[in-house]
């Protein structure tokens, strides 16, 4: 299913190679097999020869492309009609962005770059070397580009889309922009062929060869430009963030003793939050200010201070809250905030000391592993993972790693959620219906402290078991349900192994802090690798297990 996203780069390469051997000695056939003269003596244009000549040789590579695609789509198809466990079919989004989207532009372009070498060189050997170098060189470009601007020079838009059967995609705006400015390139490089080939040709006169030119060039500077900027904003908008909490001065000084209050979940639209937050003054001295982060996705509504409201600033997803009165050190404190937006999936781990999107030494499959965004809001699927702040959380994001700024703080919690959707099921630390009436309705309240709250909610279906007092669930989406249904015999040798491994904790004086443990399916694109100095996993938040 997931092939058509880990093709690697050599199978565009090795397409590449076959237009150069299928173009770059065609004038030299002609002339060989006698073709030259009937196509001399046809009254057919310089621009119609040549562009006859890139649209058909990347059309006949492009059917070859689509037979594969097709074979493979065929054996997929029955492997599953007939319970064959050794293929499946692949992800359609990943099939139509390879055959409609990445294969015929690659084509088209390197077709016309290896016509307008032969129509410059007038060699065969010159523009065989000249092409395979480009080829070559286009190859190790890839291989060492890393992930944040791959999409900048991969023929596979793939590749960046981390290919998922639970959220698929289309290309994004960068790829499409990249698509288009790509095919006026290959319109230009036709144009250039036609000037410099050998045959004299007089329709293209030239006022109409300028406006031509001129409009081609413009649009690949229109579309290259667009598509640039777009991945450059991202980067430099994470590099504004990163410098903004490495250089803020206010420190928090708050402890957080339980955050309560009401969340609406609207999957694509808007969260919504209105949470009071019962906070406790750490600090040795008199504070006026309370810092916070915040994910900057988020456009805050109020913000009350023991029932007064506060002027605050916010920006790079820094809370500064000014209190009108100054806050005594060991005093307790509540503070309600009120918040809407969409959370910014890129915004979190500014304090990771290694950023393996950026990292050239970092592979492609590292990003597929580890994912690439902290926070899904589709339509699909909604994933807020704790360290997405998309909740207020005292302090700063910054890779300042004493002691005081590494601790977890742990709170209590007591929310209730609501999904926009009622056919949806929420998952979190101990989630339970909040009534019998409202099947969009949840309660978040553990029993014991935690030091975060995720938030997953999509179309699941669930399946839950006892053991020893603790209730282990299952939740899958629902387009993987067929997956739940195991055989009663190894849901007895489960529950056996378990078990034990309970009771030899227990024996320990090691007990789960909460009475419920659920495991939830989660995109692949969602990050699971955490920040600070170890960049530990993000796997196991309170009361879950991501998988």
């Amino acid at each position: 299913m997931y092939l058509l996203g880990n093709i690697d780069p050599t199978f565009f390469l090795i397409f590449q190679i076959a237009t150069l051997f299928l173009v770059f000695d065609v004038d030299q056939r002609n002339s060989r097999n006698r073709v030259a003269e009937v196509l001399e003596s046809r009254p057919l244009s310089n621009l119609e020869y040549l562009a006859g000549r890139v649209l058909g040789n990347a059309g006949l590579l492009w059917i070859v492309v689509a037979a594969n695609i097709l074979a493979m789509q065929s054996f997929g198809l029955v492997a599953q009609w007939t319970n064959f466990e050794v293929g499946g079919s692949l992800q359609l989004h990943s099939i139509f962005n390879l055959l409609f989207l990445d294969a015929p532009v690659t084509l088209l372009l390197w077709c016309s770059f290896v016509v307008l070498l032969s129509s410059v060189t007038r060699s065969r050997i010159a523009t065989f070397a000249i092409a395979l170098v480009g080829m070559l060189a286009w190859y190790l470009l890839v291989s060492i580009t890393p992930y944040a601007f791959l999409e900048l020079v991969s023929s596979s838009s793939n590749d960046t889309l981390i290919v998922s059967d639970l959220l698929p995609e289309l290309p994004s705006l960068t790829s499409l922009m990249l698509r288009i400015g790509t095919l006026f390139l290959a319109a230009l490089m036709t144009i250039g062929a036609v000037q410099a080939y050998k045959r004299i040709d007089v329709s293209l006169r030239a006022p109409t060869l300028i406006v031509v030119t001129s409009l081609t060039v413009l649009g690949i500077t229109a579309f290259f430009s667009v598509a640039g900027i777009n991945v450059l904003q991202q980067q430099i908008t994470s590099a504004t963030w990163r410098e903004a909490h490495q250089g803020y001065e206010k420190q928090s000084g708050v402890d957080v003793q339980k955050i309560q209050g009401s969340v609406h979940i609207d999957p694509r639209k808007q969260l919504s939050i209105d949470l009071h937050l019962d906070l406790f003054v750490d600090s040795e001295q008199t504070k006026t200010n309370l810092v916070f982060t915040l994910n900057p996705g988020m456009k805050i509504s109020s913000i009350e201070l023991n029932g007064i409201h506060q002027s605050f600033s916010f920006a790079n997803g820094i809370l500064d809250v000014t209190s009108q009165q100054s806050l005594e050190p060991n005093t307790a404190h509540t503070l309600r905030i009120v918040a809407r937006g969409v959370p910014n999936p890129r915004f979190t781990y500014q304090d990771a000391p290694l950023d393996y999107m950026l990292d050239p030494n970092a592979s492609l499959e590292v990003t597929r592993s580890f994912g690439r965004e902290v926070t899904v809001f589709e339509d699909r699927y909604v994933a807020l993972m704790p360290n997405s702040y998309w909740y207020p959380v005292p302090g700063l994001v910054n890779s300042h790693y004493s002691d005081e700024e590494i601790k977890k703080d742990y709170f209590e919690l007591d929310l209730t959620v609501e999904i926009a959707n009622s056919s949806w099921l929420l998952v979190g630390p101990s989630v339970a219906p909040k009534n019998d009436v409202e099947s969009n309705l949840f309660e978040v309240k553990p029993s014991a402290p935690v030091s975060g709250c995720g938030l997953f909610a999509s179309k699941f279906v669930r399946t839950t078991t006892e053991i020893q007092g603790v209730a282990f669930s299952l939740f899958l989406h629902a387009r993987h349900a067929k997956n739940l249904h195991i055989p009663e015999h190894v849901w007895e040798d489960l529950n056996g192994v378990v078990a034990g491994i309970l009771h030899k904790l227990a024996q320990h004086g090691l007990d789960l802090p909460q009475q419920s443990l659920s495991i939830v399916e989660v995109p692949s694109r969602l990050r699971t690798l955490g920040g600070g100095w170890r960049m530990d996993t993000e796997r196991a938040p309170p009361g879950m297990l991501l998988v």
